[in-house]
């Protein structure tokens, strides 16, 4: 049976992307940290700082004569309203999915409860509960006074479609802002790195006579190569922080008008 509210590809699209770049930054900034340490210890004689030892911490006070706490019952998620949740269990219908929370808080005595074929079933695709919403909520108490869910079920399609023609394009915005500005972090970091080096080479290189130098287009002149680096992903690093800014503000007249187009249905 096919799941409630299918998952929204350009989301998880950007997902898969992101993770990509931020598992690919996590081994560059490995690889810069392991530089920085060997050029450290290359200057250990006049940068060295001994190793502090942590304190004893003090045994815990254990009263043996303590009852142990009784075990606590299963917390219910908060319900993500029109975020959507993957790998969740879920009750109702597939074209009205109700989130666990919203089903203990409001469904969970009404007398439809034996009608919905979802109870308590997993889906592993991102669903947003149709539950949240007042205007879903005073349709489900007609149905239930009323014994027929079509009218229910049909306007949560409707809504389900507008959902995808509005806040998914808005979700998809968003993600490539937010894709832009973790590429921007991750450079920075990385810039952050290599100028450390470029600083510890050229204070271990004071009072030599001669010592390499490294150029750039831009007319900059480093005594190693990180220097270099640094220059380059600083200069990548403002080049996405641009980026981030200027989609943020470039669709917010669209997303304006489609956050008001789902109000209407909400």
């Amino acid at each position: 049976m096919a799941g409630p509210n299918p998952s929204i590809d350009p989301l998880a699209s950007f997902q898969a992307k992101m993770n990509s770049i931020l598992a690919q930054a996590n081994a560059q900034l490995q690889q810069t940290s392991h530089d920085l340490q060997t050029e450290l210890q290359q200057q250990e004689s006049q940068f060295h700082h001994p190793s502090s030892h942590p304190s004893t911490l003090p045994p815990p006070n254990i009263n043996p004569t303590q009852k142990p706490l009784p075990p606590q019952p299963p917390t219910i998620p908060p319900c993500q309203a029109r975020n959507p949740v993957p790998n969740t269990h879920w009750y109702g219908w597939p074209d009205c999915s109700i989130c666990p929370s919203c089903f203990s808080s409001f469904a969970a005595p009404t007398p439809l409860v034996p009608t919905m074929p979802l109870q308590n079933t997993f889906f592993a695709a991102h669903i947003i509960c149709d539950m949240y919403s007042p205007r879903q909520r005073a349709r489900y108490l007609v149905a239930c006074r009323t014994g027929d869910v079509e009218a229910l079920l049909a306007a949560s399609r409707e809504r389900n479609a507008v959902y995808q023609e509005t806040v998914g394009v808005v979700l998809e915005m968003e993600a490539e802002r937010d894709l832009a500005r973790a590429k921007a972090e991750i450079m920075t970091v990385s810039a952050g790195h290599n100028a450390m080096i470029e600083r510890y080479r050229g204070i271990g290189s004071l009072g030599e006579e001669t010592r390499d130098e490294w150029r750039t287009d831009s007319g900059g002149v480093y005594s190693s190569w990180h220097g270099v680096v640094t220059e380059r992903e600083g200069n990548e690093a403002d080049a996405l922080w641009e980026r981030a800014v200027g989609l943020e503000g470039e669709n917010a007249e669209l997303i304006a008008r489609l956050e008001a187009r789902w109000a209407e249905v909400e």
